[in-house]
């Protein structure tokens, strides 16, 4: 099953019962983790820190690695609903901007797995 349907398929339970502020949170882990792994395949190494992953994932577009700039966004917005449900006001995010998060993620991971079945 495909990551961006698997995550569709259990980021909508969340958001019914109305918890937008974990659904943006694990949006935002999900494209993360994304990221880390298609770093590591690509350059044998696994950043550890938000920042590491950020930077690694900007050197390797532009490289040549053919990622949007427009999903790489959600390192911005979903780690800012990260922040806000962690330390902050959780009650604060939205449904809409649960959404967008994870519509960001969806769209970064299935760019992620389109790189790598092109590279085996």
């Amino acid at each position: 099953m495909r990551l961006e349907l698997r995550m569709s398929i259990w980021m909508k339970p969340i958001l019914a019962i109305h918890l937008p502020s974990v659904a943006g949170r694990q949006a935002d882990i999900a494209a993360l983790t994304a990221v880390r792994g298609l770093v590591f395949e690509l350059r044998g190494k696994g950043p550890k820190s938000h920042k590491g992953v950020k930077a690694l994932v900007h050197e390797v577009v532009k490289e040549g690695v053919p990622i949007e700039r427009d999903l790489l966004d959600i390192f911005d917005e979903g780690f800012g609903l990260k922040v806000v449900a962690d330390y902050g006001n959780p009650s604060k995010i939205t449904e809409g901007d649960a959404r967008r998060s994870i519509d960001m993620a969806t769209r970064l991971l299935a760019r992620i797995e389109s790189i790598l079945a092109e590279k085996r």
